[in-house]
């Protein structure tokens, strides 16, 4: 039976909004972020096992010859969630999600390095005008000032989560994508237990519903219903259409906290999204 495509592009908006509201939990939830993304593993990873119980997907063992790979891909996925919400305390959402979205630019000028492939000259151009919207962005130099900080960390984030991209590549070839998610969930959680010993965690009681939407919505519902897209849409389409997350992420932060992000951060954040558009479209028309 053919679904229609209205429906799937429902589903497909529907993920990429329910993605979009981690920058509002970030900001809410008071805990350090260490513990959040904890949590955030944890509770993802059992939901997931049941969608995946549930759908059918197989929880087959990953192979001798991939364990290094998929555990260098989960650490630099939990690298990218703790930096990220640190982007979301020090500074704001607005900022928070837009240095994150270097991430493609970021990509294209890592692959060649680390998989030994030859330079695009139009990527080096994509990634120029990314580092001028990231300039326009950026506030003064001022280890002070929190903006900056949060800036500066969430360009870590970014270049964690290219890195997990290109790691996850060749596995993505062979495992489906709801199994890989949850072995990288498996893998963060026991990761981070330590962080548990080593900051306060005292505030569960008070804000266990925000970790349950952050851990069930946010991650296992919206990142199930974004790779359940890739049935019906091509990747290209589906990683254009994911370039509103952060478009979302804004709305939602001016909506739920009062946010309204700076007149240079609206400047940069186009430049860099453009980036984003650009080469989603050139790589769909070839």
């Amino acid at each position: 039976m053919k679904i229609p495509q209205n429906k799937t592009l429902l589903e497909l908006n529907l993920g990429l909004l329910f993605i979009s509201t981690s920058g509002v939990m970030g900001r809410y939830i008071s805990m350090s972020p260490p513990v959040t993304v904890w949590w955030r593993c944890a509770l993802g990873m059992v939901f997931l096992w049941m969608y995946c119980r549930w759908s059918g997907v197989s929880l087959k063992v990953i192979l001798k010859r991939d364990r290094l790979v998929i555990f260098i891909s989960s650490f630099l996925l939990v690298a990218h969630w703790i930096t990220y919400f640190y982007a979301l305390h020090w500074s704001n959402v607005a900022i928070a999600f837009i240095t994150l979205y270097t991430f493609p630019a970021m990509t294209t000028l890592l692959e060649p390095l680390l998989l030994k492939t030859g330079f695009n000259k139009f990527h080096l151009l994509l990634g120029v005008l990314v580092l001028v919207g990231v300039y326009v962005m950026m506030p003064d130099i001022d280890l002070g000032n929190s903006n900056f900080l949060g800036m500066m960390i969430g360009l870590v984030s970014a270049l964690c989560f290219a890195m997990r991209n290109i790691y996850s590549r060749d596995l993505a070839q062979q495992y489906d994508g709801s199994h890989l998610m949850w072995v990288q969930l498996v893998i963060g959680t026991v990761l981070l237990v330590p962080v548990l010993f080593m900051f306060e965690n005292n505030d569960f009681t008070s804000q266990w519903e925000a970790l349950l939407f952050l851990g069930i919505v946010t991650t296992a519902l919206g990142h199930t219903l974004f790779l359940r897209s890739f049935k019906y849409f091509s990747i290209s389409t589906a990683s254009l259409l994911a370039s509103i997350i952060p478009i979302y992420g804004i709305l939602l932060a001016l909506i739920f906290l009062g946010e309204v992000p700076s007149f240079r951060t609206i400047i940069g954040g186009a430049l860099v999204l453009s980036t984003v558009v650009i080469e989603s479209f050139r790589v769909r028309i070839k």
